[in-house]
């Protein structure tokens, strides 16, 4: 089913957008666990 929709597409844009998501993504962790250490600095004495 998958395979079908995405024929049209050549795999190199598929494997792009694929590393793409996975690098915002990894972005996002790291943004969110920096956050989470400096709320914990803040709420430890």
């Amino acid at each position: 089913m998958l395979g079908r929709l995405l024929k049209p597409f050549p795999m190199s844009i598929i494997q792009k957008a694929i590393h793409l998501r996975e690098q915002t993504l990894k972005a996002w962790v790291n943004k969110v666990e920096n956050q989470a250490a400096k709320l914990k600095k803040e709420i430890e004495p």
